[in-house]
C-alpha cells in the first residue's frame, strides 16, 4: 500500500475483515465507517443502500439477493454521479439523499490478474446510505446483469445472507445503531 492510501486508512478502524473470491480474484476485504472522502484514484466502484421509509430496495441477480446497490465508475465520472448511473440502470430507481456512509478497502492477495482495469494491489468502493426518489421503469436496462428488484422490509431484508459489513451498513443507512 504506497503512503497516500496507508495515511488515508490510518485514522480509520475497520469493524469488519474478511476474505472474498471473486471469479477473476481472491481478495481481503475492510469495512468502515466513515464519510471522509479517499483519495479518488482508488475509487473504482460506488455502492449504496437504498432505503424507503423502514424499507430496503433489494436486488436479485443471477447468484443471489443483495442490498449493496451500485457499480464501477466511467471515466471521468464522481462516485455519486456513478451511484446515481448505476441505480437506475438496476433497478429503474432516481436517489435522494445521498450520503457517504463507509469505506469498502479490498486488497489482492494474489498476484495480479490478467487484463486488471483498476489499481493493484488495493482498490476502493465507496458506500453511501441513499433514499428512493422516483422510479422511472423506462430507463431500467433490459438485458442487465440484474434480474429485478423490490422493497423488503428491513427484518426481510436483514433475514438475508448479509456479512457483518452489509449488517452494519443497512443499520446505518435505516438510522439505527451500527450493531443491532
Amino acid at each position: 500500500m504506497d503512503d497516500e492510501l496507508a495515511s488515508f486508512l490510518d485514522s480509520l478502524t475497520p469493524f469488519a475483515e474478511q476474505t472474498v473470491t471473486w471469479p477473476t480474484a481472491k481478495l481481503r476485504l475492510a469495512c468502515y465507517l466513515t464519510d471522509k472522502t479517499p483519495p479518488r484514484r482508488y475509487v473504482t466502484s460506488a455502492r449504496a443502500v437504498v432505503t424507503d421509509r423502514d424499507t430496503v430496495l433489494v436486488v436479485q441477480d443471477p447468484n443471489n439477493r443483495h442490498i449493496m446497490l451500485g457499480g464501477r465508475l466511467e471515466p471521468h465520472e464522481s462516485p455519486a454521479d456513478a451511484l446515481q448511473r448505476e441505480v437506475l440502470e438496476e433497478t429503474g430507481w432516481s436517489l435522494a439523499n445521498c450520503r457517504p456512509i463507509g469505506i469498502l478497502h479490498f486488497t489482492h492477495i494474489e498476484p495480479v490478474p490478467e487484463c486488471l482495469s483498476y489499481p493493484y494491489p488495493d482498490f476502493l468502493q465507496i458506500v453511501y446510505a441513499a433514499s428512493a426518489d422516483s422510479y422511472h421503469p423506462e430507463l431500467k436496462e433490459v438485458d442487465g446483469y440484474e434480474l429485478g428488484s423490490d422493497f423488503l422490509s428491513a427484518a426481510d431484508a436483514r433475514s438475508l445472507s448479509l456479512d457483518m459489513g452489509q449488517q452494519v451498513f443497512l443499520n446505518v443507512a435505516l438510522g439505527q445503531s451500527p450493531v443491532g
